[in-house]
């Protein structure tokens, strides 16, 4: 028979249990709203069975319930939701980073807009064209020096703000590696304090909680891969390089690479491997987009410098004096170092605007630098090898070449042949026109016409006649009989659209990087929501079960008063019957 002690044993069981239930569900009400928690549970089970020692039982149970136990307090998670979340925040901290980082070069280019570079690009061929209209003009001289000295300053703005943002990436990448060793850290220890707690046979659930959120942040930084270990520790590895182990931590470092640009690496020198995450997202578009925008700036400033540059070269100025180049640039930094020739902007005088030294009303050089707004190519030949402009042409009689247009011909070098006054000009391409060269009267201008090609010649003969067919053997000479032109960019482009392309680029990838960016916010919401749905504290449920905790509870208590009634009876009363 079971001592009459043993009942007062099992309500006081259930009593602590009640106890342990009612703690647990107001832990989860007081952390309903803490960022990160996971609801708690309690795991309740039947106490081991107390089995009478006996060897004779006849009428007696086998064994006898002992009460309740709180068998374990764990948290409510799902460990494949957690993944989950991991990588998608690595892929939302990626395209966040990215349209960030997007949105501030966008700004540098604020088209379409006057102020921007291409209406600064615009009233710069405007310049040419009123000074094409008026060569004699002095203001219109100054008007296009003070204009030219606009566009470099307003590309070297464009290519500062560039190196701004690449050198805020450095910034920005020192600091995240600096974010990601303090995660680490933090990760580490509580790993050793998990570790102390599931040794023991506890469940570190709070402690579990403020690892997951840390994880959260880390793996949105860097692309970490994270393993459960049996003694609740978590081991994390980046690019296959273990970040975190036990209570150890491998240090990220920075370090600058061969172009001299801040990289991550880690402690013994070697490279990361980041496919996601906030630092591959800086890294790309520091080193991807960012460098490729910067090298089509340089681009647009050489060809525009270089075409006027050549172009200037074949003329003169008001003074007579042969032209000079109009821009100056460094060769390994264009666009940052772009500027007016010092001598130009203090004689405007000596921009070159006229075919011949002896004829300073003409301004057929600076209509050609006007035409270069809609042109893809430049007549770039050497002079005494190649046919070029500003040459004279002297077979029996003198002529002069004015200009050359090369409008929309493929940059190469062509060909001239011909006999009588046929004359034939054929490309490296193998493109060719033939076209019929009149006779000249003296004082009269002819322009050969390679229309199907996009050449234009324009020739002026002198106070003599000349007749076409002197002008073909002048233009077909031994070793003078090539005429070379080059594209202003390296696909044949015009300014305006080349520039266009630029902007066009910039705005597509950060419309791109901003509807992703979106796309990945929702698939992370989605997946909070459903932690939420496993993990979160719904203060309904957890009323709703503290009544019911409440009752057996007050259950419990009244186990324990009949209890103590029944041994008031054994104890005080028994034996006082008959006396």
């Amino acid at each position: 028979m079971g001592s009459p002690f043993f009942g007062l044993d099992i309500g006081a069981s259930a009593l602590r249990t009640a106890q342990q239930l009612l703690d647990t569900a107001a832990h989860n009400v007081a952390n309903a709203n803490t960022p990160g928690y996971s609801r708690q549970a309690v795991t309740v089970v039947e106490s081991p069975p107390y089995s009478l020692p006996a060897f004779n039982r006849t009428g007696m149970p086998g064994q006898i319930g002992s009460g309740v136990t709180v068998a374990a307090i764990t948290r409510v998670r799902d460990s494949f939701l957690d993944l989950q979340v991991q990588v998608q925040a690595g892929l939302k901290g990626d395209w966040d980073t990215r349209q960030q980082q997007l949105a501030k070069i966008e700004a540098i280019f604020p088209e379409p807009s006057d102020a921007g570079l291409g209406g600064t690009i615009s009233k710069y061929w405007n310049a040419w064209q009123d000074l094409a209209a008026d060569p004699t003009s002095a203001a219109a001289r100054a008007a296009l020096t003070e204009q030219a000295a606009s566009l470099a300053g307003e590309i070297n703005r464009d290519s500062g703000q560039l190196g701004m943002v690449s050198a805020g990436i450095d910034s920005l990448v020192d600091d995240q590696v600096a974010t990601a060793n303090s995660l680490a850290t933090q990760i580490a220890s509580l790993n050793g304090q998990i570790m102390m707690v599931t040794g023991t046979g506890g469940h570190a659930n709070d402690l579990m909680d403020q690892r997951e959120q840390l994880l959260e942040k880390l793996t949105a930084i860097v692309p970490a891969t994270v393993t459960a270990r049996q003694d609740g520790s978590v081991t994390v590895l980046v690019g296959g390089t273990d970040l975190i182990s036990n209570i150890s931590t491998r240090q990220l470092i920075t370090q600058k690479d061969a172009s001299g640009r801040i990289v991550p690496a880690w402690a013994d020198g070697s490279a990361v491997a980041l496919q996601s995450g906030q630092l591959k997202a800086l890294l790309s578009v520091r080193d991807g987009d960012l460098a490729s925008y910067q090298s089509q700036l340089d681009s647009l400033a050489q060809g525009i410098a270089d075409a006027t540059n050549a172009i200037q070269a074949r003329g003169f100025g008001a003074t007579g004096a042969a032209g000079q180049p109009l821009f100056t640039y460094r060769p390994d930094s264009v666009a940052a170092t772009l500027a007016v020739n010092q001598a130009v902007a203090a004689d405007p005088r000596l921009v070159a605007t006229s075919a011949s030294s002896d004829t300073p009303g003409d301004g057929s050089v600076a209509g050609l630098m006007a035409d270069l707004r809609n042109a893809w190519s430049y007549a770039a030949g050497v002079p005494g090898t190649d046919v070029v402009s500003g040459s004279d042409l002297t077979t029996n009689g003198t002529a002069r070449l004015m200009t050359i247009t090369a409008g929309k011909a493929a940059g190469q070098t062509w060909t001239f042949s011909g006999s009588g006054s046929s004359l034939t000009l054929t490309g490296a391409d193998g493109s060719t026109q033939t076209i019929t060269v009149a006779d000249m009267a003296a004082g009269a201008t002819q322009t050969l016409n390679f229309d199907q090609l996009g050449i234009e010649l324009t020739i002026s003969s002198t106070a003599n006649t000349k007749a076409g067919a002197d002008l073909v053997a002048d233009l077909t000479g031994a070793g003078h009989n090539t005429l070379v032109t080059a594209s202003l960019f390296a696909v044949p482009q015009t300014t305006s659209d080349f520039y266009a392309g630029l902007v066009g680029k910039i705005g597509t990838a950060s419309s791109q990087a901003q509807e992703i960016a979106q796309n990945q916010q929702l698939v992370v919401d989605q997946l909070n929501q459903r932690v939420e749905q496993t993990s979160g504290v719904s203060l309904d449920e957890e009323a709703t079960d503290m009544l019911r905790f409440q009752h057996a509870y007050q259950a419990a208590a009244r186990v324990i008063t009949i209890m103590d009634e029944m041994l008031n009876t054994l104890i005080n009363n028994t034996g006082l019957v008959g006396r």
